[in-house]
């Protein structure tokens, strides 16, 4: 009798990438952090690190708030004013250097966070600052073709305003110490806050399509997300596709897995341009 395994990305949470191999999370004895597709959909975050935000335990996330800021990551503190404190990045078993705040989040299946020192005896003194492991999705051989949407709307609003002093009290209070004539600062009566600031809507848009021809599974997607700030001056318009083949030859003695990624963006923050 042969019989014969398929594997499941529902399961992925129980297995833990630890550089070139898989083990079970039960088995491990670094620290390590697991953060799987279900709990990225609870976050209408569309940079991964800002999604990572109070997900893992010892780890910060920081950032601007602006539509375009991608967050800043700290892992195992700050070892060094001189060098870089940014954790390793791996995606799919390559290191990167790209800006993470690319990479569409609705491609994640899974993120693991290795915060020990043992990740070092890994990927060298690269691992210093702790590695965040990149699991993107894929498809399956005999999987049918399926399509999915997924799109969310969010509306962004600033939490307070200052309480400031309106056109005839500010004139009031520089009469009163100053002894001047008020009536020379004008009428203008702007409240800089309300003219600054405005509730936000940004939407976000993902379209995939999967499946698994003879030998060859494959996945694309395409994912169209326009943000806007609450300040009124920025907003960020982004285009992301990705397309992944893993054809198996040689009755699957040899493998191959091809990925390609592309991402358009135009943005403006303030008078950052």
């Amino acid at each position: 009798m042969e019989v014969t395994l398929q594997e499941d990305a529902n399961d992925l949470q129980e297995v833990v990438v630890t550089g070139y191999t898989t083990q079970k999370k039960a088995d491990l004895t670094g620290s390590v952090a697991v953060v799987s597709t279900k709990n990225l959909k609870t976050s209408s975050e569309t940079d991964p690190m800002r999604a990572l935000q109070g997900r893992v335990p010892g780890m910060t996330v920081t950032t601007d708030g602006s539509p375009i800021g991608s967050g800043t990551v700290r892992i195992r503190g700050i070892g060094s004013f001189n060098s870089s404190q940014d954790p390793l990045y791996i995606i799919d078993g390559v290191p990167t250097n790209m800006a993470l705040n690319t990479l569409n989040t609705n491609d994640i299946e899974s993120m693991q966070v290795l915060k020990d020192a043992a990740s070092a005896s890994i990927y060298g003194s690269r691992a210093s600052n702790g590695v965040i492991i990149i699991t993107t999705k894929k498809g399956r051989n005999g999987q049918k073709p399926s399509i999915s949407y997924t799109g969310d709307v969010t509306i962004s609003t600033i939490q307070k305003k200052y309480d400031v002093l309106n056109a005839a009290q500010y004139k009031e209070l520089v009469s009163s110490i100053n002894g001047l004539d008020a009536s020379k600062l004008g009428n203008a009566d702007t409240n800089w806050q309300d003219e600054i600031f405005r509730t936000a809507v940004s939407t976000n848009h993902n379209v995939s399509i999967q499946g698994g021809l003879k030998n060859m599974p494959y996945r694309a997607s395409v994912g169209f997300n326009n943000s806007n700030g609450i300040v009124k001056t920025s907003w960020m318009n982004r285009v992301n596709a990705s397309l992944n083949l893993a054809p198996s030859l040689l009755d699957k003695h040899l493998n191959f897995n091809i990925t390609g990624k592309f991402m358009y963006e135009k943005d403006r923050y303030a008078d950052a341009g």
